[in-house]
């Protein structure tokens, strides 16, 4: 998106305000590792609980292998 908002597309908005150019390129260079910090909280999250509500019901083995040298 940020390289979109660098040609002229209004595609980054904060605060009903239209980025564009290198404050658009800039901001997204800010906003994409916060987002996906965010979204992968998230996800880890809902992987959390399916493995709890998973082991209330199943028992959930892990088997360790080493790899011989």
């Amino acid at each position: 998106m940020g390289i979109l908002s660098l040609f002229g597309i209004s595609v980054i908005t904060i605060n009903e305000e239209v980025k564009t150019g290198i404050t658009g390129l800039l901001y997204s260079l800010v906003l994409a590792p916060v987002f996906t910090t965010l979204l992968s909280l998230v996800v880890w999250l809902y992987i959390l609980l399916g493995i709890w509500i998973y082991t209330r019901f199943r028992s959930l083995t892990i088997r360790y292998q080493p790899i011989d040298e």
